[in-house]
């Protein structure tokens, strides 16, 4: 894929839940809560071969530079390792 990153999404029919949450009950919103929190619980438990590494990684596992709003137009990095990116920032 070169340069180019792709993110690839489903769409999912349904409502916002900015738009519900404010018509929802307590009780509601609290089964919305935990069912976020059972996903984000899962994402956290996935393990990654190159971890090690902040940032995009191409599919050898090596840095990409990071572009975006934190990274200004020019973009920063690659970063190596968590300590690199935080020299970046300070």
């Amino acid at each position: 894929l070169g340069q180019i990153q792709y993110v690839f999404m489903e769409y999912i029919e349904g409502s916002d839940l900015y738009e519900i949450w404010p018509l929802s009950s307590p009780e509601r919103e609290y089964s919305v809560a935990c069912t976020l929190q059972n996903y984000v619980q899962q994402l956290r438990s996935v393990k990654f071969a190159h971890s090690h590494v902040p940032g995009p990684i191409q599919a050898s596992g090596e840095p990409m530079q990071c572009r975006g709003f934190y990274f200004r137009d020019i973009g920063a990095g690659p970063f190596h390792s968590y300590a690199a990116m935080n020299a970046w920032y300070s």
